[in-house]
């Protein structure tokens, strides 16, 4: 047993000196911007703090997410030390989903080595999602807030609830529900089937039910909220959720299924792969039936995702880290040691692999994203800026990319500086500028 938390203790340690590398290094790009137009540049305080969210609330993203931001662009560190935190808590909440308690035996703590590593393949555009400040406060964070809640009421499900912990539970059901609209349903209708099926089995469900209401609340809270509204102009109280998934049309669905689906592959080869291997189908029945329940959840998120205006890979993290969960429940029956190293293997092969993805490129990127904001700073009001290319333009699995590719992001530069203009290489055709329009 030493010797396994040893090894898995420089393992985790490994794991979070190379994220808080990559986020130290992280340049000041994309929703940076945002966050310094709408606060106009001035220093955080607490009361500054509340008016940023309290403006989110009504006129822009009213996600529990959103404030975070703030703070992890705002405030020196915070985003050092929470995105780890974050990261490892997400993937300590799926052990535990998973196994039904704290990991504490070596096979555990091997358990938790293959969901940090698995993360890396199995979470959709991890680096991408992650190594940019406001995708992973709302997203990163988000999931680590929801599973985390789940993995709680994992712990205490079977307990008889008192008040204190059902009120305790409600609350964190609500902030639970406000993490994301789209994975908000999907939340409250797996725990509203967890309610049901233990009522159907005489087993105690009070916790449940408290976490499903509060859920609930926070869900409304933020669907309902002014800035939703004026997110997607209006349509959040014009037109029902019924309406918009009809709108988009079938072709809409499927290609949103499609991206559901590819994401999901990894995940679902290494959950047949397993299934192969167990021979007790006896003990496999509660564990097939929380990967169903996890992919239904990812199903429900699509169909949310029918009726937004705004797509992408992010949403389907939540839903992915807990159809991971199901995977770790499985791993845990298996009884071939072979098997479990070789899946151990396959993390620690994946954690290296996006090591040496990231570390090498954001040292590059970091060091061209504050040449940059210095020459930003040297340039003149009235004057034109040429900006120099970051190493990777485009976006990946590991890097979001250069912002300034984006013709309304340089717009928005130009305007906030009071430039004349920012032009930027066109990374589609050598030799070409693209440039910022002229502010009125």
């Amino acid at each position: 047993m030493s010797k396994a938390f040893a090894l898995f203790a420089a393992f985790l340690a490994a794991t979070i000196a190379h994220i808080v590398y990559v986020v130290a290094h992280e340049p000041f790009s994309f929703d940076a911007w945002n966050v310094a137009v709408d606060t106009h540049s001035e220093p955080a305080n607490i009361g500054r703090f509340f008016a940023y969210w309290q403006s989110q609330y009504t006129h822009g993203n009213p996600r529990l997410g959103q404030p975070l931001t703030y703070l992890a662009y705002k405030i020196t560190g915070f985003a050092e030390v929470m995105t780890p935190l974050a990261f490892v808590g997400l993937t300590l909440a799926i052990v535990i989903l998973g196994l039904g308690r704290w990991p504490r035996r070596g096979r555990d703590l091997a358990l938790w080595a293959i969901a940090i590593g698995v993360c890396w393949f199995a979470l959709p555009h991890l680096g991408r999602n992650m190594f940019c400040r406001a995708y992973a406060a709302n997203y990163i964070y988000g999931a680590a807030i929801q599973l985390g809640v789940l993995a709680a009421l994992r712990l205490r499900m079977g307990d008889a609830a008192t008040k204190d912990q059902i009120a305790t539970y409600m609350m964190l059901g609500i902030a639970a529900g406000m993490c994301n609209e789209h994975t908000g349903p999907a939340l409250i209708a797996c725990l509203v089937a967890v309610a049901a099926w233990r009522h159907r089995r005489s087993q105690t469900f009070g916790l449940v039910a408290a976490t499903a209401v509060g859920a609930t609340l926070g869900f409304l809270v933020i669907f309902f909220a002014p800035g939703q509204g004026e997110r997607y102009g209006g349509l959040a109280h014009r037109m029902g959720l019924v309406e918009r998934i009809v709108d988009r049309g079938v072709a809409g669905g499927f290609d949103i299924l499609r991206d559901y689906l590819l994401f999901a592959a990894p995940l679902l080869v290494l959950l047949a792969l397993v299934t192969l291997q167990i021979r007790n189908e006896k003990r496999e029945d509660s564990t097939r039936n929380f990967v169903v329940l996890a992919l239904v959840a990812g199903l429900i998120v699509t169909a949310t995702l029918c009726a937004s205006p705004k797509l992408g890979s992010r949403f389907f993290i939540a839903p992915l880290a807990l159809l991971l969960a199901s995977f770790i429940a499985l791993a845990d029956r298996l009884t071939s040691p072979r098997w479990l190293a070789g899946l151990v293997v396959l993390a620690v092969s994946a954690s290296t692999y996006a090591a040496v993805r990231t570390l090498p490129l954001f040292r590059q990127v970091g060091t061209q994203g504050d040449q940059r904001m210095a020459d930003l700073a040297a340039t003149q009001p009235g004057d034109t800026f040429n900006a120099k290319p970051f190493a990777q333009v485009g976006e990946s699995w590991w890097f979001i990319g250069d912002d300034f590719r984006d013709k309304h992001k340089r717009a928005m530069v130009t305007d906030y500086l009071g430039l004349s203009r920012v032009t930027f290489p066109d990374h589609r055709r050598s030799g070409r500028t693209s440039a910022a329009p002229q502010p009125d």
